[in-house]
């Protein structure tokens, strides 16, 4: 049965003009560095997760938040306009528009990370719900301070289904449009561990400003350049024309990562355009890879708005022993020409690459100019505490220049430990997880941890090109 809820729409104006133009084509001679929020341990608790930013410099992040003031009691989602920080949900609070549903506090979840924000401020997102497997998805007006449900488990599904909830990634346009990953039931769903998932499988649907919803691709639809089925399609992108990136396996193909998640293997890219509503492979299971090698799987796309798309490809080497898990950031043009933008063992300007970005989406960021920023862990460990150094570069056109990294001295913070996660800061399989955003001015959303006084101190910064 559909869960009770009052439905209520906030209609907002979707068409905002842009703050400010793409950026060049040159990239930038340094940032200059502003603090959006601190890790305290009471407001702020356990870790940061950068979410978004729009063209007016207005974003979006997650963090822990603790109810006894030692472990986390869930998360929260917040926006900052203007300088102000809003706390748009929270672990444990009721859901507005629903009768007697809260956000999911631990250990049932939180944000299904990354959310969206557009131009006008508003936001859409995934959050854990109190009592459910799933979660749900809603929708944030800027204006009026308010909070709706798109998708709530139990909602009727395009197709004849219905949702359990949703999955990791819901992103908004400058239109209202909302694409999400949908938890449906269906028996040709590719699911791992029998006894969670026995029944469900993934799939991509986009919402109007009305949250209606059309299925983009679900389990048993024929998959495009294969003879097979999708068994599994999830973490959507869209651009502000409603087109679509997402990953998603098909039905026969090899099944990697299985173990590590309950629905769904590690994947492919495929590009859905709304104006001809036709679905194209971007990347597969054994394409060869700029620089050479043949892509394991392919993933996380990022998509601008005249079609180039950024992701993260996992290459299959050659080397003995095998590299560990090598991943690289690549450029999917509109023309379909694939670039790479960093590699394993490319030289950055901190030093060699040992790794480039996480699996946690949102590490990596494309703009309507076709620049690329992305977080990478080095071969270096430039300040001696046994950790690899990490940073945030931008590459444009092959040029590739630091944003921030180990050593990088910020004035009135300090020197640079990590670009990460503060819950990332750790030893093998070193990855590098700080969240990287970018704007239409050339702004990069992230973090840092500090080393101030032996004390390391995490921040969510913004670096804005000098």
């Amino acid at each position: 049965m559909p869960m009770q809820r009052i439905r209520t729409f906030s209609l907002t104006a979707i068409a905002v003009a842009m703050a400010a133009t793409a950026a060049e084509a040159a990239p930038p001679h340094g940032y200059n560095f502003t603090v959006v929020e601190t890790l305290d341990g009471s407001k702020y608790f356990g870790d940061f997760e950068p979410q978004d930013i729009n063209s007016r410099g207005d974003v979006l992040f997650a963090s822990d938040v603790t109810d006894n003031g030692t472990s986390a009691a869930g998360e929260a989602l917040y926006g900052r306009y203007n300088g102000t920080t809003r706390v748009i949900a929270r672990a444990g609070a009721s859901i507005e528009g629903t009768i007697g549903l809260k956000y999911g506090s631990y250990p049932a979840g939180g944000i299904y990370t990354p959310a969206g924000m557009n131009d006008s401020g508003d936001v859409a997102f995934g959050f854990a719900i109190d009592g459910e497997n799933f979660g749900g998805v809603f929708r944030y007006d800027r204006t009026h301070n308010e909070v709706s449900p798109v998708l709530l488990p139990g909602d009727a599904a395009p197709g004849g289904t219905h949702f359990q909830g949703t999955d990791f990634h819901t992103d908004l346009n400058n239109r209202g449009e909302i694409a999400t990953t949908g938890v449906i039931e269906t028996l040709n769903g590719h699911c791992n561990v029998q006894t969670l998932c026995n029944g469900y499988g993934r799939g991509i649907y986009t919402f109007n400003r009305f949250n209606h919803a059309t299925k983009i691709a679900a389990p048993g639809d024929k998959a495009p350049g294969s003879t097979s089925t999708f068994d599994d399609a999830w973490d959507p992108n869209l651009n502000n024309s409603g087109d679509v990136i997402f990953g998603g396996h098909v039905t026969g193909e090899v099944c990697i990562g299985a173990h590590l998640l309950s629905i769904g293997c590690f994947e492919n890219l495929y590009l859905y355009q709304a104006s001809t509503r036709d679905l194209r492979s971007v990347a597969h299971q054994g394409d060869a890879a700029p620089g050479g090698g043949k892509f394991n799987y392919a993933f996380n796309g990022r998509l601008n708005a005249r079609g180039d798309a950024s992701f993260i490809g996992q290459l299959a080497d050659d080397k003995d022993p095998p590299a560990k898990d090598p991943r690289g950031v690549f450029l999917r043009q509109r023309d379909g020409t694939l670039l790479a933008v960093a590699r394993p063992d490319d030289t950055l300007p901190g030093g060699k690459t040992m790794n480039t970005t996480s699996y946690s989406p949102g590490s990596h960021a494309i703009d309507d100019a076709g620049n690329v920023a992305f977080s990478a862990v080095l071969n270096n460990d430039t300040n001696g505490d046994g950790i690899p150094d990490t940073g945030v570069y931008f590459w444009s056109a092959g040029t590739i220049v630091t944003v921030v990294e180990t050593g990088t001295v910020i004035p009135g913070l300090g020197t640079v430990a990590h670009v990460n996660n503060y819950y990332n800061v750790q030893g093998e399989p070193y990855n590098a997880n700080p969240g990287v955003h970018m704007n239409a001015r050339g702004q990069i959303l992230t973090q840092v941890v500090v080393k101030a006084g032996g004390v390391d101190a995490n921040y969510v910064v913004l670096a804005t090109p000098k």
